[in-house]
């Protein structure tokens, strides 16, 4: 008869009892809980030696260690260096790993955030340049980013020296290529206490469609301006009909018979369409009969916004339902927004005609 004595932990003790070859017998102890667990064992007897055979257990890989290991190094550089609040995303990552809440002096939370992708370990340092490190990625995880609520930074972390490099993804510093795209994350921008304000300012940036918006006032009097033939007058918002609805704002332009109104397109998931063209001349009927325009038939400025030229360039359905509706004027206008000065970005909306080419003089 042989015992087998093991204790797995230490709060428990395993007793085996083999009767005869093959026969086991098994007793768990469990001093905590006074209760007795069963289970089966296989035991294997050959030339007087006794093994025991156990399924495959799960790995803790090298690539999992190393990704916690950035992940670590990384919230302990905004926790001491900043006093900043980190959050890693666990539930379904889609390209987030963590979020980074800016606090104030006071220790106050601001509500900002920035959105990281954190890379680290030595695989990512492999294609170094002059200025910093080439970071290569997939086109879906550029437009979920580009497209992201929060503004994202990537973040290259060196395991050994624990010096991590980072960078904003924008459309300014992203390469695309014919797979894929790739940036640069230069070797100058370290998390460091001296990045805060850069930090600051991109947490604190105004969303794209809130500067879309805006852009469009400026393009329209930049278009119509006073010294042109075709001045524009816009509606202030206090002095708009109480029942107009939907549109970006109400106009009078000089030689342009009735009131004009003006309605933008700037989807970041779905392309301009046909059905977008049907929408905007039903709120049309509808605005003109709520407001009492109804006696000429208003002009509507369809503006298509977006930030590739591509997406401006219109298939011919649309064409053709432009040009069946009456008094619609279709603008193509190019989004950018680029680095300017310290901290601070240049935005504009720039017109493209059918060619694809700028206009810049009115």
């Amino acid at each position: 008869m042989i015992f087998i004595n093991f204790v797995p932990c230490l709060t428990a003790a395993i007793n085996i009892q083999v009767t005869e070859l093959g026969k086991i017998g098994v007793c768990i102890r469990n001093d905590l809980a006074n209760q007795n667990i069963g289970f089966t064992l296989v035991l294997n007897l050959q030339q007087q030696n006794l093994c025991l055979y156990m399924k495959d257990l799960p790995i803790y890989d090298e690539t999992s260690e190393t990704g916690d290991l950035g992940i670590n190094i990384v919230s302990g550089h905004f926790l001491k260096k900043f006093t900043w609040i980190f959050r890693e995303q666990i539930k379904n990552d889609l390209g987030i790993d963590a979020h980074i809440e800016i606090t104030n002096e006071r220790r106050e939370g601001t509500g900002r955030i920035i959105g990281a992708q954190i890379k680290a370990g030595p695989s990512y340092f492999q294609e170094p340049t002059k200025n910093g490190f080439i970071f290569r990625g997939k086109s879906k995880h550029l437009d979920y980013w580009l497209n992201h609520s929060l503004p994202v930074i990537i973040i290259l972390c060196d395991t050994i020296t624990e010096i991590c490099y980072w960078v904003e993804v924008n459309r300014t510093n992203v390469i695309e290529l014919s797979k894929g795209w790739k940036i640069v994350v230069p070797r100058s921008q370290i998390i460091d206490i001296k990045e805060r304000k850069k930090f600051v300012a991109i947490a604190g940036g105004p969303q794209h469609p809130d500067i879309v918006e805006l852009l469009i006032f400026k393009f329209l009097q930049e278009k119509y301006h006073r010294y042109s033939e075709n001045q524009i007058d816009i509606c202030p918002l206090l002095h708009e009909p109480r029942d107009f609805h939907y549109f970006t704002c109400l106009a009078n332009i000089t030689n342009i018979e009735g009131v004009v109104y003006v309605a933008h397109y700037y989807d970041l998931y779905q392309d301009f369409s046909k059905k977008d063209i049907d929408k905007f001349i039903s709120w049309r009927e509808l605005n003109s009969s709520s407001c009492g325009h109804s006696d000429v038939l208003p002009n509507l400025f369809i503006l298509l916004v977006s930030e590739r030229k591509e997406k401006l360039l219109i298939n011919a359905e649309i064409q053709k339902a432009i040009s069946q509706s009456q008094k619609v004027t279709f603008i193509r206008l190019l989004y950018d927004n680029k680095p300017f000065l310290e901290n601070r970005r240049f935005y504009s909306l720039t017109e493209i005609d059918k060619e694809g080419n700028e206009i810049y003089n009115y």
